[in-house]
């Protein structure tokens, strides 16, 4: 993992620390010329006009929206309300890029399960520029490829893509990142894997953005995976969805036996010899230090 983040910051330069996570814009898709192996599978995932540098509270409310109505959630709320209040819960968020992108996952997971009731976020994390948030489930390249893990989740759950890039990709007049919500991945006949998505490229000017379905190709070099550019690097992808009646069942069953077990230890009924309760020590991985894809590597 250490030398493939050296190689994409020595390669194309990380870009600016200026740069805000949510800043706004993407390289432009291109339309499906490419046949495609099997008929790709796609959702009914709502266009939706955003303003300047809020393409984070607009993915998730494409998705969430999604959510909502494929599950029928009973929210009785529309795209647009979903992204203002999301807008609103964002908005204050400050920090460094990887502290910004890591609070704002959470902050969506926290008005998922207020407004739609528990929804579960996973996040794929390749470069390891997303610190580790309680309650959201993470995978990444030690247990299998970003591709694996997208063509799983589109099946069920929504699922967003955000990648970042550097000045002059794509006509791009400055540095920048960018968060994309998935309609569907494919594969072709010649093995290329594609990607098609909703945003709003013209952010702010809602005559132009967001008109219809973009595509792009998603492929590894050297190692690090690319978004439709050998420029964009894919930071980080992140999934909601709908657990299984099972699953809610076993996890209630599990916090009661750990609220019993706490109340026993409370109380003295511990085991001779014993130490501490392993139940309420269990250790965590550490939060990752807060390195900024948008910051030159320096080697640290």
């Amino acid at each position: 993992m250490e030398n493939q983040i050296r190689f994409a910051w020595n390669d194309i330069g990380a870009p600016g620390a200026t740069v805000s996570f949510d800043d706004p814009g993407s390289p432009k898709g291109n339309k499906n010329t490419a046949e495609p192996e099997t008929k790709p599978k796609e959702r009914d995932i709502k266009a939706l006009q955003e303003e300047a540098a809020r393409c984070f509270p607009g993915s998730m409310a494409r998705s969430l929206d999604w959510l909502n109505r494929e599950y029928k959630l009973g929210a009785n709320k529309s795209i647009e309300d979903i992204y203002k209040e999301l807008r609103d819960k964002v908005k204050d968020v400050a920090g460094t890029t990887v502290e910004k992108a890591t609070a704002q996952i959470r902050l969506k997971d926290e008005y998922a399960d207020a407004t739609f009731g528990k929804i579960v976020t996973k996040v794929y994390d390749p470069l390891g520029f997303v610190n580790r948030i309680p309650g959201v489930k993470e995978r990444g390249p030690d247990v299998e490829t970003l591709v694996e893990w997208l063509t799983r989740e589109i099946e069920t759950e929504d699922v967003e893509l955000a990648y970042f890039w550097r000045k002059g990709t794509d006509g791009a007049t400055t540095d920048g990142a960018h968060i994309v919500t998935l309609v569907g991945v494919y594969k072709t006949k010649d093995g290329k894997i594609k990607v098609r998505y909703r945003d709003d490229d013209h952010q702010g000017d809602d005559a132009k953005g967001d008109t219809e379905v973009m595509e792009a190709e998603l492929y590894l070099k050297d190692d690090v995976y690319r978004f439709g550019s050998d420029q964009s690097l894919v930071w980080y992808g992140a999934s909601e969805s709908v657990p299984e009646p099972a699953t809610v069942t076993l996890t209630g069953l599990g916090l009661a036996v750990l609220a019993l077990r706490r109340r026993l230890v409370r109380h003295g009924r511990r085991r001779p010899g014993r130490g501490a309760d392993p139940l309420e020590a269990v250790p965590g991985r550490k939060a990752l230090p807060g390195r900024d894809p948008l910051r030159r590597w320096n080697g640290a």
